[in-house]
């Protein structure tokens, strides 16, 4: 869960850094993770903890985590949608990688949707690892 949560905060810290160059999309990349945060803490909150056979177990949310999970899918499909929709023949333009293309904000939201799922899952994370070891202690 650490390791987990060490890639997400790079790659977060990636989509912020290339939203920083329009005021969009440092408005939609605050909302975005403003929303994470809630979304892992209320989540957090509803998370049960469980020690099974000696070792601890987590049951997440299943709403909170599948309202994350649909709007990182459709976000990916409409940035697919996007690069290939471009272009009417169906390939993308020339010099342009599907990478770069994935990476790209397009219209200044869609990177403030992507930094949703990042903030949810590395404080999601970073609540369980801290709501784990006081259990421990307890015990």
């Amino acid at each position: 869960m650490q390791i987990i949560t060490v890639i997400f905060t790079i790659i977060g810290l990636i989509f912020l850094m290339e939203g920083t160059f329009q005021i969009s999309s440092v408005i939609s990349d605050i909302i975005g993770i403003l929303a994470g945060i809630i979304l892992a803490y209320f989540g957090a909150l509803l998370t049960q903890l469980e020690k099974r056979n000696g070792y601890w177990f987590y049951r997440p949310n299943l709403w909170i985590g599948s309202l994350v999970t649909v709007i990182f899918i459709a976000r990916l499909i409409y940035r697919i949608f996007g690069i290939f929709a471009a272009d009417h023949s169906g390939a993308a333009h020339p010099g342009t990688s599907l990478a770069n293309g994935m990476l790209s904000t397009g219209s200044g939201w869609t990177s403030g949707l992507m930094l949703i799922m990042f903030a949810y899952y590395v404080t999601y994370n970073v609540i369980l690892l801290r709501k784990q070891e006081l259990v421990r202690s307890r015990v």
